[in-house]
């Protein structure tokens, strides 16, 4: 156990200051949202900047390019708030069979293709993994 707990330090201690920040106004962003704030909206567009430069320098293009979605919306959604607040909300559903049919088949061409884009095109230094996180998380953000 100790030994784990040394290497855990020693992470600790590699993460640089840029990378807190970004954790920090990510952790900002999600409390802000909590207690219902606008504030959140800035906070998350500073994260994803920082994050989606520390993603570009560790060869994560996948997840950087995922991250100018997330500021895409995040714009959206701060105009959307200072605009059309008094908007009536849409009802939370489920997703039906065929969203789920979507979703899958967004995985397993987003996945290939990313994966193809990245091992072929770019120096990723993960092209599998980038390429599955990227390809499922766009199609959580798909299926509404």
């Amino acid at each position: 156990m100790t030994h784990w707990l040394e290497i855990f330090i020693r992470e600790l201690k590699d993460i640089s200051w840029l990378e807190w920040a970004g954790v920090a106004f990510g952790v900002a962003e999600v409390l802000f949202a909590k207690v219902n704030k606008v504030w959140l909206y800035p906070a998350g567009i500073i994260s994803v900047i920082i994050s989606s430069y520390l993603f570009i320098i560790s060869g994560l293009y996948a997840e950087s390019a995922l991250n100018l979605y997330y500021l895409a919306m995040s714009i959206h959604g701060w105009r959307f708030w200072t605009y059309k607040r008094n908007s009536i909300p849409l009802p939370i559903s489920r997703a039906t069979q065929k969203e789920w049919l979507i979703a899958l088949a967004i995985i397993v061409a987003g996945f290939v293709i990313l994966y193809v884009c990245l091992k072929h095109f770019t120096n990723s230094t993960v092209p599998l993994m980038d390429a599955w996180v990227s390809a499922t998380a766009w199609a959580g953000m798909c299926i509404n």
